[in-house]
């Protein structure tokens, strides 16, 4: 018995890509999307393409080829309709324009020391010591930093990222750095302006960090930190020295561990911190000159930017307490050389937070938890973000779901002043006697 075979769907007969021809933005709007990919070449620019994605996203290219090499280069020059085709042909005239005036033989690496030294005196010294940290630790992986720059590509990028997965906070910090490399790059006219091979890497997903410290547990690190300076704590358990044993014994005495009062320049830092929500670094090379506190403000250059902050009574007076070495222009001078200023109080930090149950705390967690506070007293985000120091007013708004914690206080109070429910009383209906 033979089978009959059913007819399937007729298939769709795809839609021819248009040919070359002049581009106009009326002409980049009709065409289709098929489906798939494919390229439309401008008939007036030479090597100016408009690529059609399946999904009818359409993207400027420029394809060109330099003096004396054999292979094109391809450009993105942006997508339409964000850029007109009167831009795009602007941009590709500049890159054919300046195609022979780049130096191939420059490095990433030589970039990368170029543009530490060109922005040694604009940026902040952490921000110094970031990108330097960054660039000396992880373009050396896989040879990225001996990559010629006009060679580098997005899957170069990739591949440079990649072992970040673990990792993706330092992971975005490398890929804002490249980016920024490349940018300057382009301005030095050591790259096509537009070319950046960040440009198609997606940044990791981040988990937010951020923690605010409820009312108990700032409570309990304050006492911590009293007891800190009255009688001492002893060192948390990840910053505890290890016993030595053997014929060096002897240059350790057992004594090493015993609980002594810290340091009260220490455990000002931490006050001052708690009362001001400044940045670690912002508080550790704070100067007197900085003070002034006849206003009740701090002027400083925070992220590049002078700025204005006002400080409360309380932190003028931890300052005040604060001894003051003749010579030296720092609020918390390092112990060894009053010239320069104290670079950390990790080891006091670690063992008031351990003292106070809360060894998942960050120092950073003291300026979140005093944005939190201020917003939950009343404050603004205007007004929180000038305490801050925040550049934009962006910055301070990831606060702004902290505001509603007051507002769930209020709707909560209404529920507990609501009296408990009565019951009805129950009325028995009387039934009517037949026959009166």
């Amino acid at each position: 018995m033979s089978q009959v075979r059913r007819p399937g769907r007729p298939k769709k007969a795809p839609v021819a890509p248009p040919a070359a021809s002049r581009f106009t933005d009326a002409a980049l709007h009709r065409l289709p999307a098929t489906g798939g990919r494919y390229t439309v070449r401008d008939a007036l620019t030479p090597g100016l393409e408009c690529r059609v994605g399946a999904s009818g996203r359409r993207t400027f290219s420029l394809l060109y080829r330099r003096d004396g090499e054999r292979t094109k280069r391809r450009v993105i020059l942006g997508t339409f309709p964000a850029i007109s085709v009167a831009e795009a042909r602007r941009r590709a005239d500049d890159i054919r324009e300046r195609r022979n005036l780049i130096d191939p033989g420059v490095t990433v690496g030589d970039l990368a020391a170029r543009y530490l030294a060109r922005g040694a005196t604009a940026w902040a010294e952490t921000t110094r010591a970031l990108y330097a940290d960054l660039i000396r630790r992880d373009f050396e992986t896989d040879g990225f930093a001996a990559r010629r720059v006009v060679h580098v590509t997005p899957a170069d990028v990739s591949a440079l990222l990649a072992r970040f997965a673990e990792k993706p906070a330092r992971g975005n910090q490398v890929r804002r750095l490249v980016s920024a490399l490349f940018g300057f790059a382009a301005r030095e006219g050591l790259r096509a302006k537009g070319d950046n091979p960040t440009a198609d890497v997606k940044p990791y997903k981040e988990r937010p960090r951020e923690r605010y410290l409820q009312t108990d547990e700032v409570a309990r690190l304050l006492a911590a930190l009293d007891t800190a300076e009255r009688t001492g704590l002893p060192p948390a358990p990840s910053r505890a020295r290890r016993r030595v044993t053997g014929a060096t014994a002897k240059h350790r005495p057992p004594s090493a561990d015993v609980p002594v009062p810290a340091d009260p320049v220490a455990a000002a830092i931490i006050r001052f911190a708690m009362l001001t929500g400044f940045r670690r670094a912002e508080v550790l090379t704070l100067k007197w000159a900085e003070v002034d506190a006849e206003a009740g403000v701090v002027r400083q250059r925070a992220k590049g930017l002078d700025v204005v902050r006002p400080v409360s009574g309380d932190a003028l007076a931890v300052l005040a307490g604060v001894p003051r070495l003749v010579g030296s222009p720092y609020v918390f001078p390092a112990l060894t050389d009053p010239l320069k200023p104290r670079k950390d109080v990790t080891r006091l930090w670690y063992a008031v937070r351990h003292a106070a149950g809360l060894d998942g705390a960050r120092f950073h967690d003291l300026r979140h938890t005093a944005a939190s506070r201020m917003l939950q007293a009343g404050a603004h985000l205007a007004e929180v973000g000038r305490v801050l120091g925040h550049r934009s007013a962006r910055t301070t708004e990831r606060y702004a779901a902290i505001t509603d914690e007051g507002a769930r206080r209020a709707v909560e109070k209404l529920a507990a002043t609501m009296p408990e429910p009565v019951a009805p009383a129950v009325v028995t209906p009387i039934r009517a006697r037949v026959g009166r």
